[in-house]
């Protein structure tokens, strides 16, 4: 198994916006996921971190359309 950071990019829709975020659990200050790829890794976060996985494409790994990065310049590129 491989550990990730895993990182939502920032967004800008009609009257809402956020910035790019780290997926950290925050009961436990959990910030680095395992998987046996990125895309397993990042699953495993929204699930552990209590995402609504129904906003989850696993095809293209995104939540509500906002891709996930592994790094926080590269999630930051879009909406900051």
């Amino acid at each position: 198994m491989n550990k990730y950071e895993v990182w939502s990019e920032g967004f800008r829709r009609s009257y809402w916006s956020g910035t790019a975020q780290r997926v950290y659990h925050h009961d436990s200050g959990k910030d680095m996921w395992e998987g046996k790829t990125f895309e397993d890794a990042c699953e495993h976060a929204l699930i552990a971190c209590d995402w609504d996985m129904s906003y989850y494409d696993s095809e293209k790994n995104t939540f509500w359309s906002c891709k996930f990065f592994d790094n926080e310049t590269d999630a930051r590129k879009s909406y900051g």
